[in-house]
Parts: C-alpha cells; sequence; structure tokens
C-alpha cells in the first residue's frame, strides 16, 4: 500500500478508537455446558454454574489445563458456537443487563487461536483489509489510515509493516510478531470487548 505525502503528514499517534467509555462491566453467571460423550452417548458436562465480572480497564486471564474447557467459556461468553451439539445455559450481562447477540457482535471482537493470516501480504496490507473489510463506509480514507497507523506504533510492529507476514515456504515476520498482527486486525474495528484465545 502507498500513501501519499499529505497523507503521511496527517497521520497521528490518536489511540481514541481503543478507548473504551462504553461498558463499565461485563458479566456472567450460572454458565453450563453440557455434550454427548463421544465414547459412553452419556451426556457429559464440561462447565457448570460458572460466575464472574470483569469491571472496566480490567483484564481476566483463564489458565488451566489444557482441555478444561477455557475455549468453550470464552465461546461461550463472545456469543460464539460453544462445541459441537452442546447444550448452553448462560447469562451474560453488559453492565448489568442482557445484551442481544447481535448487539453484542457489534461491540466485540474475537480473536482466534490460530493465527488465520494471508501469508502473502505484508503487516500493513493485513490490517489494510482488515480495516476494508470491517469498517463501514463511513470512516473515512483519512480515519482508516489512522487507525491502522496507529496500531502499528501500539503493536510496536512499524518496522516490520512492509514485511511479508510468511508462509511454510517463504519467510516471514516472526510468530510473536503474527499475534500481534491478528490482535491488531481486530482492534481495526475500535471493539468495546476484545476476547482472545
Amino acid at each position: 500500500m502507498s500513501y501519499e505525502l499529505g497523507d503521511l503528514e496527517k497521520l497521528g499517534g490518536d489511540y481514541a478508537q481503543l478507548t473504551n467509555t462504553t461498558i463499565r462491566s461485563f458479566g456472567w453467571e450460572g454458565v453450563t455446558v453440557t455434550v454427548k460423550d463421544r465414547q459412553t452417548k452419556q451426556q457429559k458436562t464440561i462447565l457448570s454454574d460458572v460466575n464472574g465480572v470483569v469491571k472496566s480497564g480490567e483484564l481476566l486471564a483463564l489458565m488451566g489445563p489444557s482441555g478444561s474447557g477455557k475455549t468453550t467459556l470464552l465461546n461461550v461468553l463472545a456469543h460464539r458456537a460453544a462445541a459441537a451439539d452442546a447444550n448452553v445455559k448462560a447469562n451474560v450481562y453488559i453492565n448489568g443487563t442482557q445484551s442481544s447477540p447481535s448487539r453484542f457482535r457489534q461491540i466485540s471482537s474475537y480473536v482466534e487461536q490460530e493465527d488465520a493470516l494471508v501469508g502473502s501480504l505484508t503487516v500493513r496490507e493485513t490490517l489494510s483489509f482488515a480495516a476494508r473489510l470491517s469498517l463501514p463506509s463511513t470512516v473515512s480514507k483519512m480515519e482508516r489510515l489512522q487507525r491502522i497507523e496507529a496500531l502499528l506504533t501500539a503493536f510496536g510492529l512499524q518496522g516490520q509493516a512492509n514485511n511479508l507476514i510468511g508462509t511454510p515456504i517463504r519467510k516471514g515476520i516472526s510468530g510473536g510478531q503474527k499475534r500481534r498482527v491478528s490482535v491488531a486486525s481486530q482492534l481495526i474495528t475500535s471493539p468495546k470487548l476484545l476476547f482472545l484465545d
């Protein structure tokens, strides 16, 4: 992607779009997930009556061994499919009230566990592609460029902005840098809640 000189001069380090002034609390109660066990064909409880709350400005980390239900809980909280043929019971609240799944998707974003990036694009092209795909047409070209530059700066990717993501055949940026690009590409829409698997 190329910039005109005037565009570059107007680009700034404004991080206002990354600031949350809307969500004061995010809570959940009674999260219970059951699935049919593949071997016994009996109902198996993966999560049982899980409750929690996160206040504005806080970070919550889900920790546990492999298979303990971390991704399942994250999927339930993000209004995504918990597991194949899962029976889910949950109450999820934003600022103390329940939100519809469609409204929830408008204010949140989810970063997958595995990076799903196009290896033949540069870091800047990846963020530009995410911006064009995700942002409404009401966002001007200048604002889109400002968001991209602000995210490159915030994630320490300015030096790699013109480097290829890379493929198994062609070397590109490091695994940690790919992870930062994945997160930055989800932050392009300025979500109020960000889920990272």
